[in-house]
């Protein structure tokens, strides 16, 4: 009876989250972190949707994932979901249960529950991801004649955060809350939207312009942030960036974007070796400054400087400079060469003009693919004395330069996750036989195709999988895939590359697992032996009518090998020694 009500509990879970019946293979921790924000939705939420987005709903997810989109209209689909979210479409009465793969079109709302984080991907590129207690609206979404898009992102209340990219000319982009209207051109910024329509918003790359009924236009700058009150002025001041570290939804938003970048800049002035790179440490400054790139750290470089590695991709070795960035785990190797010439003459009135030039170039490295190249036209410049001179005209030149590569590279990045891209994933702990349970599971994973195995070497293997999404989206995905007979885990992940570890097998469970071990050779009979005996107890009258010829005629010490999972019968042991 207990087991009977466990199991109608179960299908009511199921019913309350609008899940297929095979959602089951999620576990049911995932289902009881979903099912439990139904009964506690926040009250600001419950206030500001209609009555039938908290209450259980009769319609199921499934009929969202067949949308398609008519003419010029955009699309948005889920590809990231935890905890629960629901959908209002155009023109319905009710709200129905969202799953990973439906997709949003124009006029649709959707709104996610407490605990609850959800990612949107617009067909056009660009992201959006819901915090929890959170109700969204795309509005007139349309694709322009210039491959650009026009519309509206409607925030009702919660947290959103938008990474948008660089957006074309003739694109037209909003997003409205109660209290502010902000108009975009490309950029990363986030809302958060309360209760009475105060909104918070925070730029992190690129300029949002801010505006209201009654109030100027402000252009809120990266790192600047505004709060917008209901009848009063923008309050204007930076982003706490310590406050920020201590956000789980920043934190999250911001690890799905980054990208690992090293960067090796040597430069000459005049003749002579410079003992510090201009160039170096201002592309550094700037990359550092755009939340979209995490800096591998100048100690780090300074450690293989010197070695053959990055001599030879100084001096245009892609092969080698793709190996020097795996050596200190970084996704993309900017690297290049800067010269400082000095002249000066009458007409400058003792002043020192400089020259500089430089060559550089992005480098991936999983695949030592050139990803962008650069070599910006001379820039100029004039002060007191040489070295000043050339640390004008190189910080300048680095800024143009920095910038422009900043764009490619994202644009490169953003293109591959929408096509699918060659990611690399190693995985640590497996023999022959385990590598291809994992290879046949990734390939069931949607979006994943051409899982090629790249080398096994010492229980580590390396696989190469062609992917439709970022890695931190194919690292949720493995969590919740199946690898029959195995406990496999995510332990690290960047940009282009996943690390999984096989950490133990899984454990059998009562007699329908032991069936096997009869049947395998004997050294792998005993291992699975020691599994039975620390997970079950011994049926005190299983008696197969198989082994009844041993058991007869055999003593237990001559038994054990043929008759591994059987109890010796007539044998009084110890409980603690008693041979299965």
């Amino acid at each position: 009876m207990r087991k009977l009500k466990m199991l109608l509990s179960a299908l009511i879970v199921a019913s309350l989250m609008g899940m297929p019946a095979f959602a089951g293979a999620q576990g049911s921790a995932n289902k009881a972190e979903q099912a439990a924000p139904v009964a506690a939705a926040p009250a600001t939420l419950v206030a500001s949707v209609p009555a039938s987005v908290v209450a259980t709903p009769s319609a199921k997810a499934a009929p969202m994932a067949v949308r398609q989109a008519s003419g010029d209209a955009v699309l948005a689909t889920v590809t990231f979901l935890k905890g629960m979210a629901r959908v209002q479409s155009k023109g319905a009465a009710k709200f129905t249960n969202l799953a990973l793969g439906n997709k949003l079109g124009e006029g649709d709302t959707a709104v996610t529950l407490d605990n609850a984080r959800m990612e949107l991907k617009l067909d056009t590129g660009q992201v959006v991801r819901l915090g929890p207690a959170t109700k969204f609206t795309l509005q007139a979404m349309r694709k322009t004649s210039g491959g650009g898009i026009k519309g509206v992102l409607k925030v009702v209340s919660g947290r959103i955060w938008f990474t948008l990219g660089k957006l074309t000319g003739d694109s037209d982009l909003k997003t409205e809350t109660p209290t502010v209207v902000a108009a975009v051109k490309g950029t990363v910024y986030r809302t958060d939207v309360a209760a009475d329509g105060t909104t918070d918003l925070a730029v992190y790359d690129g300029v949002v312009s801010a505006s209201a009924p009654g109030q100027a236009a402000v252009d809120v700058m990266p790192n600047e942030k505004i709060a917008a009150m209901p009848n009063s002025a923008f309050e204007k001041g930076a982003v706490d960036e310590f406050a920020d570290d201590k956000d789980d939804f920043i934190r999250w938003n911001k690890s799905r974007d980054k990208l690992r970048i090293m960067i090796i800049i040597p430069e000459t002035h005049g003749t002579e070796k410079a003992t510090s790179s201009v160039s170096e440490n201002t592309a550094m400054a700037r990359f550092m400054n755009n939340y979209l790139f995490k800096v591998i750290e100048k100690e780090q470089v300074d450690r293989i400087r010197e070695g053959e590695k990055l001599k030879a991709a100084l001096k245009g070795d892609n092969a080698a400079a793709a190996a020097a960035g795996l050596e200190v785990g970084s996704d993309i190797i900017i690297v290049g060469q800067a010269t400082a010439k000095y002249f000066t003459s009458p007409a400058l009135g003792g002043l020192i003009s400089a020259t500089a030039n430089m060559t550089l170039r992005a480098v991936r490295a999983d695949t030592a693919e050139v990803i962008a190249a650069l070599t910006p036209a001379p820039t100029r410049a004039v002060d007191i004395t040489d070295e000043a001179a050339a640390y004008k005209a190189l910080a300048n030149a680095t800024e143009k330069a920095s910038s422009a590569f900043i764009d490619s590279i994202m644009a490169k990045w953003r293109r591959d996750q929408r096509k699918g891209t060659g990611l690399e994933i190693t995985v640590d702990g497996v023999d022959f036989k385990k590598l291809k349970v994992i290879r046949n599971s990734l390939a069931t994973i949607d979006g994943a195709t051409d899982v090629q195995q790249l080398y096994l070497v010492g229980r580590r293997a390396l696989l190469n999988i062609t992917y439709k999404g970022d890695t931190a989206t194919l690292a949720e995905e493995i969590e919740k895939t199946v690898f029959p007979g195995l406990k496999v885990g995510v332990v690290g992940l960047s940009a282009y590359k996943l690390e999984i570890e096989v950490t133990a097998p899984k454990k059998a469970e009562g007699a329908a697992e032991a069936a096997p071990v009869a049947e395998e050779p004997a050294a792998q009979g005993t291992e699975t032996m020691g599994e039975v005996e620390a997970g079950t107890k011994p049926a005190e009258t299983a008696k197969p009518a198989e082994t009844a010829p041993v058991t007869e005629t055999a003593k237990p010490a001559e038994t054990t090998p043929a008759t591994v999972p059987v109890e010796p019968a007539k044998t009084a042991e110890p409980a603690g020694e008693t041979t299965k």
